[in-house]
């Protein structure tokens, strides 16, 4: 598995500028692409098990970016899918938290194979963190660190519950509320010898950042990535209000009728509870030129590709997690990304080393949507223009 690593980091390490394309499209042959991947979108957007509404990008070799919008961001208002529409994206938020982790250990604050210890041990609470004592950072951004997750949790569930009875929904739970769910538990597994992933070692992972940097999360994302890569359409998601973003429909229950997300345009519960266990809105065009941005080592300043894909936490046979990234073997070759899921939204983020695009997906629904599959359709027509373009 390090080998297989070694081998994406050397594909994704290589610039753009210094590798030829492979397969330069002229005007005609980008726009006979766009229009592809929109019928393509559509299609999609047509089967029985589709959401109310899909968005969708790919950026090529070149770094030119197509998107694509199908269905509605809003069904009961009949308000379509647009091109600017932001979408929940979920986990996806995690490949930049492990960014900002980078770039922090870059600078010395932050050390990869540092006993968690050294940053929150004199916290009160520490003692109480399963397999505390035992956990490095590395551990936390590859899920190794036996920590369960809030989010499985039946506590957590019934205190969910309980804000919607009580109307307190829209208050939401912090940082240390969300780690408390899992405070006494045992671990799933002893520190650094399997793979289980856990929203809530994220969210202690933001904890860390922001008493190692002195900083809030939110605050060094903005400086460090989206303003440097103007990535200007994904905004944190910690208030109710979150601008130009599509409906969800939130299905807790199988077979019962799904739930709106938003109440004349605000969340009917609070996201910023997510944190940095995902933490964002976004645009399939801005999570593009980030999956290129990232995995081409043009996201922070100086090498890190190695220590993001290197020695991933083998998952299964066909995939593997690096630092807040999946590894993994599809039909049409290896890939690197993210999927997300949030209450009534899911994505996912790809990017192919070989071909050098990226492709992403965002729809506003989050149960029985085939999103591996639909992500997989959307890069083959990507991947097929290429192929057509150098006469193959």
């Amino acid at each position: 598995m390090r080998a297989l690593a070694c081998i994406l980091v050397a594909c994704a390490a290589v610039s753009a500028s210094s590798l030829p394309a492979r397969a330069e499209l002229d005007r005609a042959g980008f726009d006979a692409l766009t229009s592809a991947f929109q019928d393509r979108l559509d299609s999609l957007g047509r089967q029985d098990d589709a959401p109310p509404g899909m968005l969708a990008a790919f950026a090529l070799p070149d770094g030119r970016v197509g998107a694509a919008a199908t269905g509605w961001a809003d069904r009961e208002a009949e308000a379509p899918m647009t091109l600017d529409t932001r979408s929940m994206s979920g986990s996806i938020g995690k490949t930049f938290v492990a960014a900002v982790t980078l770039s922090l250990v870059r600078e010395r604050i932050l050390e990869l194979d540092a006993k968690i210890e050294t940053w929150v041990g004199d916290e009160d609470w520490f003692p109480r963190v399963p397999n505390g004592g035992d956990i490095t950072l590395r551990m936390l951004l590859n899920h190794g660190s036996g920590i369960p997750d809030h989010v499985k949790s039946w506590r957590f569930r019934w205190a969910v519950l309980k804000k919607w009875i009580t109307g307190d929904a829209r208050q939401g739970f912090t940082p240390l509320e969300t780690l408390d769910f899992v405070l006494d538990r045992e671990p799933l597994f002893p520190a650094g010898t399997g793979y289980a992933y856990t929203d809530t070692g994220y969210i202690l992972l933001g904890l860390i950042i922001e008493r190692a940097s002195g900083r809030t999360y939110y605050d060094l994302l903005q400086a460090r990535i989206l303003d440097p890569l103007q990535l200007e359409r994904t905004i944190s998601s910690n208030r109710l209000r979150i601008p130009e973003l599509a409906t969800g429909y939130f299905q807790p229950i199988p077979h019962l009728p799904r739930i709106r997300t938003l109440e004349d345009g605000a969340f009917r519960f609070n996201p910023a509870s997510e944190w940095t266990g995902g933490g964002l809105a976004t645009n399939p065009q801005d999570l593009v030129r980030w999956a290129k941005a990232l995995y081409e080592g043009g996201a922070l300043r100086g090498p890190y590709l190695d220590a993001l894909l290197s020695a991933p936490n083998r998952i299964d046979e066909e995939s593997s997690y690096g630092l807040g990234v999946y590894i993994y073997d599809i039909p049409l070759g290896r890939a690197i990304g993210h999927g997300g899921w949030f209450p009534g939204y899911t994505a996912r983020m790809l990017y192919f080393p070989a071909e050098r695009i990226a492709v992403a997906i965002q729809c506003n629904s989050d149960r029985g949507v085939p999103i591996q599959e639909f992500s997989i359709a959307l890069a083959e027509v990507v991947i097929e223009a290429l192929g057509d373009g150098a006469g193959r």
